[in-house]
């Protein structure tokens, strides 16, 4: 992890009056080492000017104990501005974190990895900071960072651990550590038995490891919680699709197609499903849709195993490589 930048850009810097309240403190703060220095600087300057210089005459040896005391007060100074307090840290790491959270909700997620990684140099018990570093991991495809970050977060609180639990499941499933991710998902479930989108995801692990069965029950347990998830009806299609039950997965289609897809997750599906079913101009068109939206689905289509039918195809590669992921201009 990179170390603590102390240039934090002015739109998220601490208010004016905070800063040169915590500066102030900061001579208050310094360890008594550094005082035990400077007396002794002083107690040097003392010795010169009184002693090895006692041949010059005072009005030019005010000057060099006036040399050496200024000389001593910009070491100070110095040392005060490379020496940020606590509180001020802390509070710093606030600021950081409250401007990450505003980018992760834009899906800038590039900006937002960098600030978190200052936020938690600057305070590495704040578990927030933790959490939300590896739900960012997970989006930008970094799966193999965001597992310690999370589960770092949970090593600090017991608070959103179903939240954390499942975004590490995602990890592990995305890294192909299929057992781990059943056991997050599993895990997470008991903490919070009602998450339709935890249920799902463990449904499309079952779908990787050719258990259609388990998935077909996970997707309807799903589906009893959130009817209307066009998300759950499209992984049952997929999975209904596997288990060669045609027809049922044609009804499934058609009820995705009379819910409306309102975000990136839905048209993601979309195109998982159409994807399985050989529509591979409606897969492809869904794909970019949602890659427009949110670019946590560049990464995550380039490994998906259900899109190994599309992934020869140089219109895939097109719909996932031709919208980077947002970067600082």
């Amino acid at each position: 992890m990179k170390g603590y930048d102390s240039s934090v850009p002015d739109a998220i810097a601490l208010p004016l009056d905070k800063r040169i309240r915590f500066f102030f403190e900061r001579f208050r703060r310094l360890p008594t080492i550094f005082w035990a220095m400077l007396a002794t600087i002083f107690g040097i300057a003392d010795f010169l000017t009184w002693s090895v210089l006692a041949d010059i005459g005072p009005a030019e040896r005010i000057y060099w104990t006036l040399g050496i005391a200024f000389l001593a007060l910009i070491v100070t100074v110095i040392a005060a501005i490379r020496t940020p307090t606590t509180d001020e840290k802390l509070a710093k790491a606030r600021v950081l974190y409250r401007a990450a959270r505003e980018a992760f909700n834009a899906t800038n997620y590039t900006d937002a990895r960098a600030l978190l990684q200052q936020a938690v140099e600057l305070d590495p018990e704040e578990v927030s900071s933790w959490g939300l570093l590896g739900r960012t991991l997970v989006r930008l495809g970094d799966f193999t960072d965001a597992v310690p970050a999370l589960t770092r977060a949970m090593e600090l609180t017991q608070v959103n651990r179903a939240l954390y639990l499942h975004n590490r499941g995602v990890a592990y499933s995305m890294l192909g550590q299929y057992g781990r991710a059943l056991d997050d998902f599993e895990e997470s479930l008991r903490v919070s038995p009602n998450r339709p989108l935890t249920l799902r995801w463990r449904a499309l692990v079952w779908l990787y490891l050719g258990r259609f069965d388990n998935a077909l029950q996970d997707i309807d347990a799903a589906l009893k919680l959130k009817p209307r998830y066009l998300c759950g009806h499209a992984t049952k299609a997929i999975v209904l699709h596997k288990l060669a039950q045609t027809e049922k997965a044609e009804n499934e289609i058609k009820r995705c197609s009379s819910l409306r897809p309102e975000d990136a997750d839905d048209f993601y599906c979309l195109a998982l499903v159409y994807s399985q079913l050989d529509k591979s101009a409606q897969a492809l068109q869904a794909l970019r849709l949602a890659v427009e939206r949110d670019p946590k689905y560049r990464i995550r289509a380039s490994i998906e195993p259900l899109f190994d039918k599309l992934r020869n195809e140089s219109a895939f590669h097109d719909a996932i490589s031709n919208n980077p992921l947002q970067e600082n201009e």
